[in-house]
């Protein structure tokens, strides 16, 4: 791409070019951070133990096995199965 061809493109786009100079990058920075600081927290307070995660994993199995049943069940009366 030549230079006359990446100037007609970037006046077709409409794109501004901005620098990126130490004070203006030091400045955008800052208002990120400062913006990330006003954000709510989206992570627990309390990290969620190794125990927690077993007990919901087990009972999801549990609930998936109740579910299975109830459909093989439902199966053999209506003679599927």
């Amino acid at each position: 791409m030549t230079q006359t061809e990446r100037d007609r493109l970037l006046m077709r786009v409409d794109i501004g070019l901005n620098g990126n100079g130490s004070k203006g990058l030091i400045k955008r920075v800052d208002e990120l951070e400062e913006w990330k600081d006003t954000r709510p927290q989206e992570c627990p307070a309390k990290p969620v133990s190794q125990a927690d995660i077993i007990k919901r994993r087990l009972y999801e199995v549990a609930l998936m096995a109740l579910l299975l049943s109830a459909l093989q069940f439902i199966a053999k009366l209506a003679g599927l199965w």
